[in-house]
């Protein structure tokens, strides 16, 4: 009988990639704002946050559960307004989701919540680590509030794991997609002076190390889920330029430019955050796309 996986926040751009991978050898639920139904082999399970309500059959039980709910955090400019609701559409659903986990008839096995990068904030060029402390932005406030909500379902689980994601590359959303679209219009642009640091990893060795996860028992903690070999930001466009549009023109973005567009939301592109992790390697995780050019056009190629 296959394993039951519940997912919360499986309608973004990852979670959908790791429902597709996950049909192959799991039965998977994913929490839904919509109507409980089946969609494309998948369990839709209704919850309303706000007014905690769930269409989860009473006495059921998950093996595997998966966080990884948040709003965009590059989806609207930073008001006071929206950084509540970055931080509340975090914190708030991982708490709902705990009081769900609390009441149900069996312990899940294991319980893999999402973080980010954003935790460490700027860092320069100094190359950090799980053991590295949290920085003071609002990222990393973001990130250490989220961490805390997650903490609060390590009782209720039999194994505990956060990944802190770095940027995750799809031809389908997020960075790699924005840099793409000017550069097939013959400009690539890069951010400020191009030196900021961008720990990077491809969408399936993402969705390789949730699978990962779920399956090596010893695997336990917090763990930055990020390639081996972080690059500049001029370097990724480059790379990207490379595949695309190789006659395209390098252009600077001044930092002043986006920081009197973006406010304080230019942070989230200037900063410098240089992250890698030996924990993979330890727990026998394998890369499959760790080069910058060849992971670009696997992703070109499939377009996934």
């Amino acid at each position: 009988m296959s394993k039951k996986v519940l997912i919360a926040g499986g309608s973004g751009l990852v979670g959908k990639r790791l429902c597709h991978l996950l049909l192959k050898s799991y039965d998977v639920s994913v929490l839904t704002r919509g109507k409980t139904r089946i969609e494309n082999k998948v369990n839709m399970i209704h919850w309303n946050i706000q007014e905690k309500k769930n269409d989860i059959a009473p006495g059921d039980s998950f093996d595997v559960v998966i966080n990884l709910t948040g709003a965009g955090i590059a989806d609207k400019r930073w008001t006071s307004k929206r950084k509540n609701e970055l931080i509340n559409s975090r914190v708030k659903s991982t708490e709902y989701l705990g009081e769900i986990l609390a009441n149900m008839s069996e312990k899940p096995e294991v319980y893999i919540g999402a973080s980010a990068i954003g935790y460490y904030g700027e860092r320069g060029e100094s190359l950090l680590t799980e053991t590295d402390e949290a920085g003071s932005e609002f990222l990393c406030e973001c990130c250490i509030l989220w961490e805390k909500a997650h903490e609060s379902i390590r009782p209720l689980v039999g194994r505990f794991v956060v990944l802190r994601i770095g940027i995750v590359l799809s031809t389908l959303g997020g960075a790699m997609k924005e840099i793409v679209k000017p550069v097939k219009m013959g400009v690539a642009g890069y951010f400020g002076m191009g030196k900021a640091y961008y720990s990077w990893i491809h969408m399936d060795d993402l969705c390789g190390m949730f699978l990962h996860t779920m399956e090596n028992t010893k695997i336990d903690g917090y763990l930055n889920a990020v390639s081996k070999t972080p690059v500049t930001i001029k370097e990724l466009v480059n790379e990207i330029k490379k595949v695309y549009r190789p006659w395209a023109l390098m252009v600077p973005v001044p930092s002043l430019m986006l920081k009197l567009g973006l406010g304080e939301m230019s942070k989230m592109l200037l900063n410098s955050t240089r992250v890698i992790s030996s924990k993979w390697k330890e727990n026998g995780f394998i890369y499959k796309h760790n080069h910058l050019a060849t992971a670009i056009k696997d992703l070109k190629s499939r377009q996934i």
